[in-house]
């Protein structure tokens, strides 16, 4: 094998496998230990609670709905991937 050629072993075999789950598969599979391997992007939308609002989760509710293969919000994570948790009262209080 030459310097030029790629090997096999030259990337991160994980993140290439969940760069090819879709929607469903992380909706269904999501925990707690996987949120770290998925960054925001067409499939995964993360909220904070301190940052959720009607009018912001309607555009993300269209966009995902005018996808082939939808996506997924995830609340109560912070946009770095960080898990913040999510207390009832305080969703219900931001949302109505």
């Amino acid at each position: 094998m030459t310097e030029e050629q790629l090997s096999l072993w030259d990337y991160d075999s994980e993140a290439a496998i969940d760069a090819l789950w879709e929607p469903r598969d992380i909706w269904l599979n999501l925990s707690e230990e996987r949120v770290p391997r998925f960054s925001e992007d067409g499939r995964v939308e993360y909220k904070s609670v301190r940052r959720v609002n009607r009018s912001g989760l309607s555009e993300y509710y269209s966009m995902f709905s005018n996808t082939s293969s939808g996506g997924v919000l995830v609340y109560g994570v912070a946009d770095n991937g960080l898990i913040e948790g999510v207390l009832r009262q305080r969703l219900m209080d931001k949302l109505v």
